[in-house]
């Protein structure tokens, strides 16, 4: 299988330019532990990064990564992604909707506070500015009886794990139509 790469595309007056290329790519990384009771969301520390987008047609691509976690096997663990653009408030992003309990982007339970888990998730964000953006990973739990926690397991302290958030800004595809003099974004 071969790769095909092409700068600039002219397709009977018409010209494709800024294919899908990665521009920037930011990261946070916790090796140590956060806990919670909260049956709201609540951001977990040091797990935070910003970026700048290029282009008001850039796409984010948000990931996360909770290694290891520890809940109680009467609660789920819930994690979502919130947005702030250009220092205003937060906002989730990437979650379900029309849950009658909760709404969020990865979730996870466990059958004894003994046991952990890891969980992940992705998706693709259009913010649609040129502003700075702060994205952060919160977390809660589904009962505030129990203490949950990221990069160890609830029983105990003996094991650890790692937790990322990675976030890559990928240009949009701009078609140029020269006949028109217009402007079509084709990436969604």
């Amino acid at each position: 299988m071969g790769t095909l790469t092409v700068d600039n595309l002219n397709l009977a007056g018409t010209s494709v330019t800024q294919v899908g290329k990665v521009l920037q790519v930011q990261s946070a990384f916790k090796s140590d532990t956060d806990s919670t009771t909260s049956t709201s969301d609540v951001a977990i520390s040091g797990l935070s990064l910003t970026l700048t987008p290029a282009s008001t047609s850039s796409k984010v691509l948000v990931q996360f990564d909770v290694g290891t976690m520890g809940n109680h096997g009467s609660a789920h663990m819930f994690y979502t992604v919130y947005r702030s653009i250009g220092g205003g408030s937060y906002s989730a992003i990437g979650q379900g909707t029309g849950g009658s309990s909760y709404n969020y982007a990865a979730g996870t339970y466990a059958s004894s506070s003994n046991n952990y888990d890891a969980v992940g998730h992705c998706f693709l964000d259009s913010p649609n500015t040129t502003s700075e953006i702060t994205y952060k990973l919160y977390f809660r739990s589904s009962s505030g009886s129990y203490t949950m926690y990221i990069n160890r397991r609830a029983g105990d302290d003996l094991f650890r794990g790692s937790t990322s958030l990675i976030c890559t800004e990928i240009s949009g595809w701009v078609i140029l139509d020269t006949k028109q003099s217009e402007n079509y974004i084709l990436m969604s």
